[in-house]
């Protein structure tokens, strides 16, 4: 939504993400037409990916907007050289935690235009999909849920054992 919000806004934009198998499949035409954009005609390289991967694909003379999602509370020391490229015009980020990383990693002082460049762009949500519904009555069922893997079982850092317990405590 974020492509095709900056599309709509007449920005070109060539976008370099990993893609699934059979991706066409799961995409408008103008989506198709977005991430099929050559770096020629766009205006910038949009990467979704991380930025150790995305340096293959910065084009001299094209202006860089790298997208970085990261959980812990520093990023790694290698992507500050790489997110300190003057092709990076910005960064967007989906949170303020996202952010935070990215600054507990920089030396202070030295890194400062990282800084400048970041955007926190939040994750949307589809209200299509996603919309208040009335109030359950006590005997109703709903539907629940968690948008979360589990593959280390009851081990696993992202916390799904505790919604799960708490789910079943309610």
């Amino acid at each position: 939504n974020l492509i095709n919000s900056l599309y709509e806004e007449g920005i070109e934009i060539a976008v370099r993400c990993n893609k699934p198998q059979d991706w066409t499949r799961y995409v408008s035409d103008k989506e198709l037409k977005i991430l099929q954009q050559s770096e020629e005609n766009s205006d910038y390289i949009m990467c979704v990916m991380l930025p150790s991967i995305s340096k293959q694909f910065y084009c001299e003379g094209k202006p860089i907007i790298q997208w970085v999602v990261w959980e812990g509370d520093r990023i790694p020391k290698s992507w500050i050289e790489l997110l300190s490229d003057d092709r990076i015009k910005y960064i967007f980020v989906p949170s303020n935690h996202t952010k935070q990383a990215i600054i507990n990693t920089c030396v202070i002082g030295l890194d400062e235009n990282i800084i400048e460049k970041i955007h926190i762009i939040p994750h949307g949500v589809n209200s299509n999909i996603f919309y208040p519904k009335p109030e359950l009555k006590s005997n109703d069922y709903f539907n629940f849920i968690a948008d979360k893997g589990w593959p280390q079982g009851s081990k696993d850092r992202g916390g799904l054992s505790y919604l799960v317990k708490a789910f079943c405590e309610e």
